[in-house]
């Protein structure tokens, strides 16, 4: 893999982050003007948010599929487009109904964390991390079924995207510990910067497992 190639693979993964928290803070904006999140909201009223939301986060995923694609394209000629876009699609729409209606909670006023208590964070950090890397080897081998009929190589695969989803769970776990509230823009806007710094990490670190890609 030459140098080109992993400054598009990683520019495709930052377009595609910066696009999902744009898209992101759109739905955050949809579900503020619905009210779907206050007390007394009606079912249709949430409903009509999480749809949205569903499909919002479906454009996302589509994006990501779209552009690491073409990059994984160029690499491995008989990369399986249709089947790519079609996964990321299904799981696109599945974490868009699950972000749509976790985010339903009525307002509410956080206390600060307790930074003091050692113990209860480390804790915290490893569960999320763990969890993280549970669903990025998940996300990962779900991609390497798709890839598997085409290209070898694909542990290193599996166990790169469980390493970047680990950093990503912590760093959303540290946004949501220095923000504890989760409700106003500024912590919707600090909220998605570190999910876009942490997926371009995560990208970094896919580089040696795309670059272990071979074609069959």
């Amino acid at each position: 893999m030459n140098a080109d190639i992993a400054r598009s693979w990683i520019l495709a993964n930052v377009i595609a982050l910066v696009v999902s928290a744009v898209l992101g803070l759109i739905g955050y904006g949809i579900r503020k003007m619905l009210g779907a999140d206050i007390e007394g909201a009606t079912f249709a009223t949430q409903a009509n948010y999480v749809a949205i939301e569903t499909v919002l986060t479906m454009l996302g995923f589509a994006l990501y599929a779209r552009l690491t694609g073409a990059v994984m394209a160029s690499e491995i000629p008989a990369f399986p487009r249709e089947n790519w876009m079609t996964m990321h699609l299904v799981l696109g729409i599945l974490a868009g109904l699950c972000l749509g209606w976790s985010s339903l909670e009525p307002s509410t006023e956080g206390e600060p964390m307790d930074w003091d208590d050692t113990g209860l964070l480390i804790f915290l950090f490893v569960l999320f991390a763990v969890g993280g890397g549970l669903l990025g080897a998940a996300f990962g081998g779900l991609q390497a079924l798709v890839l598997r009929p085409v290209a070898e190589g694909l542990r290193l695969w599996v166990v790169s995207s469980a390493m970047a989803a680990s950093i990503l769970a912590a760093a959303v776990l540290a946004g949501f510990l220095l923000l504890p509230s989760r409700q106003g823009l500024v912590d919707e806007l600090t909220s998605a910067g570190t999910m876009v710094m942490a997926g371009v990490i995560g990208s970094v670190i896919m580089l040696p497992a795309l670059r272990g890609l071979r074609a069959k």
